[in-house]
């Protein structure tokens, strides 16, 4: 909510706080599941569907910034 209502208003610092979030979120997933390490072999399944959800939510994140509707 630190992120979203600043956001919403037009405000960089909900962006910044947004994105930092998504970051520790992303990188602490990265580095305590086993299963996010083997993401990149096409035969094992990682974790690609949070790496799918983070990078949507970034996406939709920034494009919320730049006023796309």
């Amino acid at each position: 909510m630190m992120a979203l209502i600043p956001l919403r208003r037009g405000e960089r610092r909900g962006l910044w706080t947004e994105l930092a979030v998504l970051t520790l979120l992303f990188v602490a997933r990265l580095t305590t599941d086993p299963r996010c390490l083997v993401g990149l072999d096409p035969h094992r399944h990682g974790c690609h569907s949070f790496m799918i959800a983070v990078v949507v939510v970034v996406v939709g994140v920034i494009g919320r910034a730049l006023g796309w509707r």
